[in-house]
């Protein structure tokens, strides 16, 4: 079984309702302080600061790619959930911050900038095979 045989599971009541973060993300307005605890853990172990180009490999709904655009930085957003990205885009649009996201599975992302500073798979990685794994280590080794 594959991670994309499930994509069905993550839909907007999912990511609404059902997921960490789905409380906070009602209030998140683009500022640290009102992300979920786990999104500000990660922004600091990863030291993200403005001048890092950033890729989250299974962003859902993009909190931490919106957040680091809000402070200048460059992100890209990946997700295989259509309604994690719509959700991740309709954010980005009323806060008025410039975010890529594609909706894509790891395997498709193909990026002729590449170099990232930053890549995040935190909610992502637990959620594949280790086949997957496997193959999302040799993609991303290249980004």
């Amino acid at each position: 079984m594959k991670s994309t045989d499930v994509v069905s599971i993550y839909d907007d009541v999912y990511f609404k309702n059902s997921v960490d973060g789905c409380k906070e993300f009602q209030e998140f307005d683009g500022s640290f302080d009102t992300l979920f605890d786990r999104y500000k853990r990660n922004i600091l172990l990863l030291d993200l600061n403005s001048n890092h180009r950033f890729l989250e490999v299974g962003c859902g709904r993009a909190e931490i790619c919106t957040y680091h655009a809000m402070k200048g930085g460059e992100a890209k957003g990946v997700d295989f959930s259509g309604d994690a990205i719509l959700l991740a885009r309709e954010k980005a649009r009323s806060l008025r911050v410039k975010v890529d996201f594609l909706q894509r599975s790891f395997e498709q992302i193909d990026d002729p900038d590449g170099q990232y500073d930053r890549i995040l798979a935190s909610e992502f990685i637990e959620h594949v095979s280790a086949e997957e794994g496997r193959l999302f280590f040799l993609k991303l080794s290249t980004c």
